[in-house]
């Protein structure tokens, strides 16, 4: 079966291959006999209409140098030159972008349009580049009276020579040139019908019934307007009332309505000598083209106003991606220090002293503060005073001005015994005479000291007041009993004898004291008239003398400061509110190769590309 198979096969083959090469004999003779077209005689077809294309463009830019070159922009001094680019034709909207042969777009900086002033003339050049090919034309412009633009070609059935001075707008520059007359009226004179002239209405950079002025009062585009009155477009355009006139062919009645010739003769009185020319809209007549304002404009105005305009294709663009890496750091935060705390330095602390983030540690060295206090010795001490106090009464007729009392004269004798640890206190009062005694003044201190164990008795005109105790004087003989200390007080008084009296003696110093009265006197014998303006009977209080025993604490030792020199260290602390760390961020641009002020501002190519613009 195989055996079979194989020479069937190498067959095929051999005959595919025979047929392969008698196609390709026959395709070669084919090409050999039959007669193709000569691609150089539909080269030369084509280029026709290539160079047409290209003149047309020419013709355009030549057409928007004229329009462009006003008066204001005409060089002034003979071989001056002034020029213009195609992107200064299109940014100021003269016309529109055009392409060339191919579907390219011109060289917008090397096509230009250059003015030259000759001595009788103005030579300009018209100069175009489109990829490869560039060319130029040359056209003589001059100004003639019947340039519609400052400069314009000399035309050919013309014998008026060329001036480089603009012809000043007249009336009979303006067009349509109407000139309306009035109606003539019967009249019984034989005077003639008076006809007279209305010039026609002139409006400088106004934009009237949607029609635009430039600066001449000549008709003109949006653009141009712009362009000449500096590019004010009013808000609310100036318009006038035009009554009875007739402007850019358009009749307007007595009211200020548009109306036809008829009515505007009837209700105007008025007769047009002369009837408007007949104007055309977007149309090409007798060789002129006219705009959509019913005036005669250049080719390239007329395509601007009239010939709509296909929507320019996008173009592709490849842009470039961008990236800039930027990274900002950021110190640690930390909140504001503590006060300083001041302590005292011990061994046992182990203080480390520096300076940390959070912490700070300084030695202050030592000083000799107080550290304590040594109490106060106190003692109690036994004193025996002598005092006075009212025992009864009695009735004496007095000066009532005066304050009076009775008293004992008195002699107190101390037997008080002292060992080092006990004092036994003793004493013996002697009491003599009774005297009444007016009292004359306040107390006040004397310079009067008492130092001892005992201190005198008190009376009616002297008592003493105890001051403290004098450990100096008894030394350390006498630990549990020092000297005591009074000074004394007095007051002026006066004293009268008025009876005797009796011995009571006192010891340990617990007698209830003794007293001394008038029982052997009359009362009605005392009386105390002496310096009294008036008398009075009083109840007059009788004192007697006692002996107390008080236990009085005083201070030995006052209390003592502990002094000390003290090691002291001080500590602040502070807070970290935020770590340490670097923001990093990447900025990414599209924009076209080689952008200089992205790479110069630190940004480099990603690599990566997109197309816009389709």
């Amino acid at each position: 079966m195989y055996t079979e198979e194989r020479p069937r096969r190498g067959n095929l083959l051999k005959e595919f291959i025979m047929k392969l090469i008698l196609i390709i004999i026959f395709v070669l003779l084919l090409i050999w006999l039959v007669p193709w077209p000569n691609m150089d005689s539909y080269m030369k077809a084509i280029n026709p209409l290539k160079d047409q294309i290209f003149n047309t463009n020419l013709q355009t830019m030549k057409e928007a140098g004229i329009t462009y070159f006003t008066s204001e922009r005409l060089p002034k001094e003979v071989g001056d030159k002034t020029t213009i680019s195609l992107q200064q034709m299109l940014d100021m909207k003269l016309l529109v972008p055009f392409t060339d042969r191919n579907g390219n777009s011109c060289d917008v900086t090397k096509s230009y349009v250059s003015l030259e002033k000759k001595d009788t003339e103005y030579l300009m050049k018209v100069n175009l580049k489109c990829g490869e090919e560039e060319d130029y034309i040359l056209v003589h412009l001059g100004c003639y009276s019947y340039c519609t633009t400052d400069i314009c070609e000399a035309k050919p059935n013309k014998t008026e020579k060329p001036s480089t001075i603009p012809k000043e707008k007249t009336d009979d520059n303006v067009k349509p040139s109407i000139t309306p007359t009035v109606k003539p009226t019967v009249s019984p004179t034989s005077d003639p019908t008076v006809t007279p002239t209305y010039k026609p209405t002139v409006y400088k950079c106004s934009i009237i019934n949607g029609v635009y002025y430039d600066n001449k009062g000549n008709v003109t585009n949006e653009a141009n307007y712009n362009n000449l009155c500096n590019g004010k477009v009013p808000d609310t355009p100036d318009q006038p009332t035009i009554i009875c006139s007739i402007v850019n062919g358009i009749y307007y009645d007595n009211k200020g309505n548009v109306t036809n010739q008829s009515n505007y003769n009837n209700l105007c009185n008025t007769v047009i000598v002369n009837p408007p020319v007949k104007t055309y809209n977007c149309k090409f007549v007798n060789g002129q083209y006219w705009g959509k304002y019913s005036t005669v404009v250049s080719q390239s105005e007329y395509q601007d106003q009239c010939v709509a305009k296909p929507s320019p294709s996008p173009v592709a663009k490849k842009e470039y991606e961008y990236k800039k890496e930027t990274s900002t750091y950021y110190a640690k935060q930390y909140s504001n220090w503590s006060n300083w705390q001041e302590y005292v330095t011990k061994k046992s602390d182990n203080i480390q002293y520096g300076r940390w983030d959070t912490k700070e540690v300084e030695d202050l060295g030592t000083k000799y503060v107080k550290v304590g206090t040594k109490d106060a010795v106190i003692d109690n001490v036994i004193v025996l005073k002598p005092y006075q106090k009212q025992i009864t009464t009695a009735k004496y007729t007095v000066c009532k001005e005066k304050e009076y009392v009775i008293e004992t004269k008195t002699t107190v004798t101390y037997t008080t015994t002292h060992t080092e640890t006990v004092t036994t206190p003793g004493y013996t009062i002697v009491e003599g005479e009774q005297q009444l005694v007016q009292v004359n003044g306040n107390w006040s201190y004397q310079n009067n000291w008492y130092r001892g164990y005992n201190p005198p008795v008190d009376t009616a005109s002297s008592r003493w007041i105890f001051q403290g105790v004098d450990f100096a004087y008894c030394g350390s003989s006498c630990t549990n009993h020092p000297y005591v200390v009074y000074r004394e007080q007095t007051r002026p008084t006066k004293t009268y004898t008025i009876g005797g009296g009796s011995t009571t003696t006192q010891t340990g110093g617990s007698s209830s004291g003794s007293s001394a009265t008038s029982s052997n006197t009359s009362v009605s014998e005392r009386i105390i008239s002496e310096g009294c303006s008036q008398l009075e009977e009083r109840e007059v209080p009788v004192y007697g003398t006692f002996v107390k025993s008080e236990i009085k604490s005083v201070v030995k030792e006052p209390a003592q400061d502990i002094m000390a020199w003290v090691r002291y260290h001080r500590v602040r602390t502070r807070t970290l509110l935020k770590d340490e760390y670097t923001d990093y961020k990447v900025d990414y641009k599209w924009s076209s190769y080689n952008n200089s002020s992205l790479l110069n501002a630190g940004y480099v190519y990603t690599g990566k590309t997109r197309t816009v613009g389709k």
